[in-house]
Formats: C-alpha cells, structure tokens, sequence
C-alpha cells in the first residue's frame, strides 16, 4: 500500500530501479527487485511521459533480466500499460526503434497477445497512418512510416487476422492516400517500388512497404480478385505517379464497384464519413476524386 502515497513520477522512478536492479545477477537481489516491481504497478495511473520512460526502459534493459520471474512481470506489466495508455505505448514503441527492430518486435508481440488490446494497438497505428503523408520529412513524418513498418511486422504474423479484418476499410484507405500522397516520383523510381516479385522479409522503400501490406490486406478481407486486378491494370504504378494517380485512383474505384461491390461497401462508407465529419487536409483531394468515382 505504501506506492498509494507516491506522485506517478515517483512511482515511475522506483519501477526503473526495479527494471535496473531485476538485472542483477544475484537471485536474492532479482526477486526483490521483481516483487517491488509488482507492487509498484498494482493502481498504478501513469502519465504518458510515466509510459514513455518504462517501455523505453524495458526495451533497454530486457535482454538482461534473465530470471524467469522478472520476465514473467514484464510480460504482464506491457499489456496492462497498453491498457491504461495504448497512445503512449504506441508512440513509445514507435520511438524506440522507427524500423521495428527484432528487439522492439518482440516487445510489440507482448502487448499484442493480449486481444483487449490489440484492437486499440492497430487503431493507434491507423491514427498514425492518418497524420501526414510518408513522403514528409519532418518529424511528425517519421511516425506514419515508423507505423507502416510495424504494420507490415504484424502482417507476417497470421494470428492478429482478426484485427487487420478488424479495421480493414479504414487501413486500405489509409493507405491507399498514402500511396498517392507520395510525391513527384520518376518512372524508375516507381518500377523499383512495383516491379518483380514480392518479397515480405526484404522490403526495399517505404511505399514497397505499402503495397506490400495493401496487398496483405486484400489477401485477409478475401479480395484476391482486386488484387490481381490492379496487377493487371498496373495501378500500383498508377498510384504512385505524381501525374498519374487521379487516373489509377478513378480506375480503382471502377474496378471495386463493378468487380467487388458488397466486399467493398465498408471502403466506400468509410470514405463517406471521412468526406462528412473529418477534417481531412492532405487527404481530402484523394476522398473526393475516389468517392466521385
């Protein structure tokens, strides 16, 4: 009960000494540390820059906490600090390695095992898809690529189907405005995102990247049909041509109504809501020209 009576800075200061001292070799040294730990995070209410410095400690120091009991805690202790706070948790996790390294994965399969939170894990990566286009060097524009790389992380790994059908309609249009937003780029430039085999363990660019988690994604909601479509009528190119995209986007809207209307409804509802109640700025012009068509 004593943790009750700490501001959450504390609180949070007293869980990094329990990360650091979990990584003690001494065994007697570990447990304490791992039951202090425990205690410390039951009613715990941290403040984001509270979540930030945990997940970025855990990610640092997990590795070397060996002992099962401690592993055991921190396992349990992600999920729940994703409960309380899924923003700051996918921010941070974003923040501690932006090309999703195999040390931050292994943290993002943690949080994600647990399917309250899943759910609010691929929303926050959606918003983040949702904040400015890729092609924006700034560091606000670090962040929707740091989430499409996650993203296409989580693709690999079948059992989170659930969640990618989950928010299926809201991804696809994501990222389809992704795709178009990507800027002036030279026909070489597109034949390197678009040409020859896929290949999922080996992206070579972000909007390779793309469209291999569009693909992905079609592949999940059972849309193989406009998958092959679009390699058909070369939209992939299309999209990405700064010239061009107005043409693939009207010819992909053509192709979902006539080819796949009832699996592609939510798109177009979805699309629908964008255009009524958001303020869409950079994606406006992709909605209309798409729900015109």
């Amino acid at each position: 009960r004593f943790a009750e009576h700490f501001h959450s800075s504390e609180n949070t200061d007293l869980i990094l000494v329990a990360l650091q001292g979990m990584r003690d070799c001494s065994n007697y040294s570990t447990q304490v540390a791992a039951t202090m730990m425990a205690a410390l995070m039951d009613n715990f209410k941290p403040t984001p820059d509270d979540v930030q410095r945990i997940v970025t400690a855990i990610q640092r120091s997990r590795k070397m906490t060996t002992a099962m009991r401690a592993q055991r805690i921190i396992q349990d202790g992600l999920p729940w600090l994703a409960a309380s706070d899924p923003h700051s948790v996918t921010l941070s996790l974003l923040c501690c390695s932006p090309t999703c390294d195999k040390d931050t994965w292994e943290l993002w399969e943690m949080v994600l095992s647990s399917v309250d939170v899943a759910p609010q894990m691929a929303q926050e990566l959606l918003q983040q898809l949702e904040m400015a286009p890729l092609s924006q060097e700034t560091e606000i524009g670090t962040l929707p690529l740091a989430a499409t790389i996650a993203l296409h992380e989580i693709m690999q790994h079948s059992r989170y189907d659930p969640q990618e059908h989950q928010f299926f309609p809201e991804l696809f249009v994501a990222l389809i405005f992704q795709m178009v937003s990507s800027g002036a780029r030279t026909p070489t430039e597109v034949r390197a995102i678009t040409a020859g085999p896929f290949c999922p363990s080996a992206p070579t660019s972000a909007f390779r990247i793309v469209v291999e988690v569009l693909r992905n994604l079609l592949q999940c909601a059972g849309l193989d049909r406009l998958a092959h479509s679009m390699d058909r009528h070369e939209l992939w190119g299309q999209l990405l041509g700064a010239a061009t995209w107005r043409d693939g986007l009207r010819t992909l809207a053509r192709l979902m109504a006539r080819n796949s209307w009832h699996q592609c409804t939510p798109i177009f509802s979805h699309v629908q809501k964008l255009l009524q109640y958001h303020q869409l700025q950079w994606r406006e012009v992709p909605a209309m020209v798409f729900y015109v068509e």
